[in-house]
């Protein structure tokens, strides 16, 4: 009789992008229109980020804006993290939206994009997060 070896398939996400998590009390077209015209970026909106929240057994929606930069080939989405029924992240509750940012950026260019989103007129507080420490990372995905 021959033994069988059972291999396990272990599976780690790579999370290949930045967050900056923003704090403002404007709604979402409002704060885009402002950093639209502080960043000379032209925010999109999008079908929003539909959400199925297991935990709640409800369904969530968030606001979701894009915008993609060619010259630098880097890749933004604005998320709400509040809706009508939740939050998109909820270990981060205090945090109104989120600034996704995917392409070859470096540690220089998210610092001056925070400095500079800390400055518009209605940005309460604009700040770094770590996608790996956050619980459920896997919601910004896609």
């Amino acid at each position: 009789m021959v033994a069988r070896k059972a291999h396990k398939l272990t599976f780690s996400q790579e999370y290949d992008f930045q967050l900056i998590g923003i704090t403002s009390h404007d709604n979402d077209y409002h704060i885009c229109w402002k950093i639209d015209q502080s960043l000379d970026m032209h925010l999109i909106k999008l079908e929003n980020l539909h959400i199925y929240n297991n935990k709640f057994k409800i369904s969530q929606d968030f606001s979701l804006y894009h915008y993609y930069d060619e010259d630098t080939v880097t890749e933004y989405h604005l998320i709400s993290n509040r809706c009508e029924n939740g939050f998109l992240l909820e270990e981060i509750r205090n945090i109104d939206f989120l600034l996704k940012i995917s392409g070859d950026t470096d540690e220089q260019f998210l610092n001056d994009l925070t400095q500079r989103l800390r400055v518009i007129e209605g940005i309460t507080a604009a700040f770094e997060l770590d996608p790996s420490q956050l619980k459920s990372r896997e919601k910004l995905i896609f």
